[in-house]
Formats: C-alpha cells, sequence, structure tokens
C-alpha cells in the first residue's frame, strides 16, 4: 500500500514527515558548532509541521499518506482504512501533536481498536478488503503481517504512545 502512495513520485505520506521531525529536532541539538545547519534544520522541521497540520489533520486522527492522485488513505473519507494507529502513535512519540489534537488521536485509535485487544492492535482500521490500490496489505490476513505475525510494532508504538501521553 505505501508503496502504492509514490508509485509515480506524487503521493504524500505524513507518517514520514512525522519521524523526520523528530530525529531532525534531535539530530539538530548536535549541531551546536554550526548555528547554520541548526537554524536549517530547525526551520525545516517547522516546515513539516504545519505540513503536517495542513494537510494531514483529518479532524479526529492523522491521515497516513496520499496516494499519487491525492486520494488520502487513512482518513475519515475512506471506507477502508479510515485510521492508521501508527500514524497517530507518531504524533505522540515525535511530539509533534498539539495537546488537543494529540489526546483527539489517541482517543480515536482508543475507539477503533475497540474489541481488540492491545497486543493484537491492527494498524489499519476497519481492514483492507475492497481498496484497488492497497498493494500487498490488501493481500494480508486483518491484523497480521506479510510474514503472517501479528503488527506487532503498532501494537508497540501504539502502547509507546499511550505511555508517554
Amino acid at each position: 500500500m505505501d508503496e502504492q502512495c509514490r508509485n509515480k513520485g506524487k503521493g504524500r505520506k505524513c507518517l514520514a514527515r512525522l519521524v523526520s521531525a523528530k530525529y531532525l529536532k534531535q539530530f539538530s541539538s548536535y549541531c551546536s558548532r554550526d548555528q547554520s545547519r541548526k537554524q536549517i534544520y530547525t526551520q525545516h522541521v517547522e516546515k513539516l509541521r504545519n505540513a503536517l497540520y495542513s494537510e494531514a489533520w483529518d479532524g479526529d486522527w492523522f491521515k497516513r499518506a496520499y496516494f499519487d492522485n491525492g486520494t488520502p488513505l487513512g482518513s475519515s473519507v475512506n471506507s477502508e482504512c479510515r485510521i492508521d494507529s501508527i500514524a497517530q502513535s507518531w504524533c505522540v512519540i515525535a511530539g509533534e501533536g498539539d495537546s488537543h489534537e494529540a489526546s483527539r488521536a489517541l482517543a480515536s485509535v482508543d475507539e477503533y481498536r475497540s474489541g481488540v485487544a492491545m497486543a493484537s492492535c491492527c494498524f489499519l482500521r476497519p481492514h483492507l478488503i475492497k481498496c484497488s490500490r492497497a498493494g500487498l496489505h490488501k493481500r494480508i490476513c486483518a491484523g497480521r503481517s506479510r510474514k503472517w505475525g501479528q503488527y506487532t510494532h503498532a501494537a508497540i508504538w501504539t502502547m509507546i504512545a499511550f505511555a508517554c501521553w
């Protein structure tokens, strides 16, 4: 599915912005001898943050990505994969979620995982069945990875986010 988001180089991954912002902020702290580089990184983090809120906030959670044609993935307008727990978790882990948005994003994860034990928390809810652009993820049994194990990284990041929040 993610491989389909930038198939023609036009799609965007919101999750990548969250991860990039976290590590650019951390890396900039090592640039004490090079203030111009530190300023560049700080400005880039601010651009990532602005883009995140202008393009990825969906009202109750952060979208995962956009396909090349501009169709969102992990959005309230999707019938499948409406919410991606990884993007919500990383908004808290990266420290990029404002208090209202981070609280709302984690509350949305909690709402969508109802009936699903946290240890087997699926990263895409509801599961993909009909989406023609879902790629590899469409062929995966609900809550399972391509190696037929649980999406433990999604569950772990969700637990970390709840613990951090």
